[in-house]
């Protein structure tokens, strides 16, 4: 219903909130869209996650210096939907192995079709060949925003070196994300799945304030805290166990191939020592990685859920409502509160059928 009103140009202050919840359910459903395309726990998974979230932040961002909500040609809502939507019914239709026909060949698959293709392109699998149509979706979408934003501050006499820097934060959350994977492949393999969450939560995050600060016009939020301090801990604690490689007793410190301070390494040994034991081999480091991602997803989750409800409870005191329910209208009669069903009492209580009640009725 939303994404109608979008393309109709009406769209509403509870409308930009509902929109900005799908932040979570990109997260979701690229981690649905790769099992369906058989993309394995694997860097392709975390290049089409990442690609959607850099759509969808880019959206907000061109929504924040636009004040319009504009769909694109080929928009996540619509036809990336409907994309996801076909692959779904494909793996469905082959049952078990449905995913797996997405890792054959075109030229395998379709070799009347392989043969009018340049040899790259035809040896190409088929899920690489829809993440590389989604890549090029994602460039005509930033090129296309990049104008509008263009236009629309060129028409407000703002810079638009100063809008451009707005993609900054989403830049640095992805490298942070990336070099978080790149010093913890292990996470790749066997605690993807939360990692993906945690990532989506922040994100999450990250595109609510912005929001928040195109409906409120408030300066562009160009610092998330909760962005910066997970992400931050999960690169040190990532550092420090790729150089874990063994400790020699239950009293020693680690033995580190690079050189790191030995303060922060010591003191680690110590805490993970009262808290899981002693750490013998770098196997053990692994598995003290996923407990920092899952520790980590838990504080992401909380950050979400408190923004998320102090959003809420504001709006409900702005409009003097109720969230997810309906408030019972309240008519007063000379300094009571009469309610619809019939009840008098005084005002902001429904009270009891007293005397002075009946008279009133």
């Amino acid at each position: 219903m939303e994404n109608k009103r979008v393309e109709r140009g009406r769209v509403d202050l509870s409308g930009s909130f509902l929109i900005r919840c799908d932040a979570l359910n990109t997260t979701l459903g690229g981690l649905l869209l790769g099992s369906a395309m058989n993309l394995h726990q694997s860097w392709w998974l975390i290049f089409s996650l990442m690609s959607a979230l850099g759509n969808f932040y880019l959206s907000t961002w061109e929504e924040y210096h636009t004040g319009t909500l504009y769909l694109s040609y080929c928009s996540g809502p619509v036809e990336g939907i409907l994309l996801i939507v076909f692959i779904f019914i494909v793996s469905g239709r082959y049952g078990d192995a449905g995913p797996e026909i997405w890792d054959r060949r075109i030229s395998a698959t379709f070799p009347s079709v392989a043969s009018l293709l340049p040899s790259t392109i035809a040896e190409l699998r088929l899920n690489e060949y829809f993440l590389g149509i989604g890549a090029v979706f994602l460039v005509f979408n930033i090129v296309s925003g990049g104008l509008n934003v263009f236009r629309a501050s060129g028409a407000r006499k703002r810079s638009t070196v100063v809008a451009m820097l707005g993609l900054l934060p989403f830049v640095a959350f992805t490298f942070g994300i990336f070099t978080w994977l790149k010093l913890s492949p292990s996470i790749l393999t066997t605690h993807l799945i939360p990692f993906s969450l945690l990532v989506g939560c922040l994100f999450g995050h990250q595109v609510g304030k912005m929001i928040i600060a195109h409906v409120c016009r408030r300066s562009f939020p160009y610092f998330d805290f909760p962005i910066f301090l997970i992400v931050t801990i999960g690169n040190l604690s990532a550092f420090v166990f790729r150089n874990w490689e063994l400790t020699d007793g239950a009293n020693s410190g680690p033995v580190l191939r690079s050189a790191f301070p030995n303060e922060l390494s010591h003191w680690l040994q110590g805490l993970l020592e009262k808290l899981f034991g002693h750490v013998e081999r770098i196997e053990d480091a692994a598995f003290m990685e996923g407990t920092i991602v899952h520790v980590l997803l838990c504080v992401a989750v909380f950050a979400y859920l408190r923004f998320a409800l102090r959003v809420i409870h504001e709006l409900c005191e702005i409009f003097d409502c109720h969230c997810l329910r309906i408030k019972k209208k309240v008519i007063k009669v000379h300094g009571t509160a009469k309610f619809p069903h019939g009840k008098v009492g005084r005002e902001g209580t429904p009270g009891r059928m007293g005397e002075e009640n009946r008279k009133l009725e």
